[in-house]
């Protein structure tokens, strides 16, 4: 099944938490893939590589 990753940094990163939740086919109601299940730490992960580019690019 696919696990569906955060994109933080230009890079495809596991949740911290190492937790997925369910992604569902509307159609028919059956699980194709799993997303992460972000939490702070990530959200704070993400933020301090928005602030890196930030600076970069500006």
């Amino acid at each position: 099944m696919q696990q569906l990753h955060n994109y933080i940094d230009g890079a495809l990163v596991p949740p911290l938490s190492q937790r997925y939740l369910p992604v569902y086919e509307p159609a028919t109601g059956q699980i194709y893939a799993e997303h992460a299940d972000s939490n702070a730490a990530d959200v704070e992960q993400a933020v301090a590589a928005a602030h890196r580019a930030r600076s970069d690019w500006a």
